[in-house]
């Protein structure tokens, strides 16, 4: 048996349209198992969704997240129910932010570990 996992997903939270609602909706009508919020920045979207699924229970599973926009990319956290403040880790040790997420209990990955040119993201760091 295998799930439907969507993990990274954005609303009008950050720099999507779908509102929480209409994202969940669109969630549910799709068949998927499990989908995370990965809004950039924020966790506002959470307790709407929360409150949605509470009010409107529906055959899903939400994984709360975010997507940080930091000096080096972005990184994707899943299970972060809570805001990890990362404007002032050293920006020169991106691997704090990764400490702080996971003592949240967060799993922290870097979001899109190539850019749009196809090079590494340390590629393009160092040139």
């Amino acid at each position: 048996m295998y799930k439907r996992l969507e993990l990274h997903n954005h609303t009008n939270e950050s720099d999507a349209v779908f509102t929480c609602k209409e994202l969940t909706d669109f969630m549910v009508a799709d068949q998927v198992d499990a989908f995370a919020l990965t809004d950039h920045n924020t966790i506002s979207g959470h307790c709407k969704i929360k409150n949605y699924l509470k009010e409107h229970p529906q055959p899903i599973d939400f994984i709360p997240g975010m997507e940080y926009t930091t000096y080096y990319g972005h990184i994707l956290c899943l299970n972060l129910t809570e805001y990890v403040p990362w404007e002032n880790i050293n920006r020169h040790k991106p691997e704090l932010l990764f400490r702080a997420a996971r003592e949240k209990g967060a799993l922290v990955g870097v979001a899109h570990p190539y850019p749009s040119d196809g090079r590494s993201h340390r590629a393009a760091v160092s040139r």
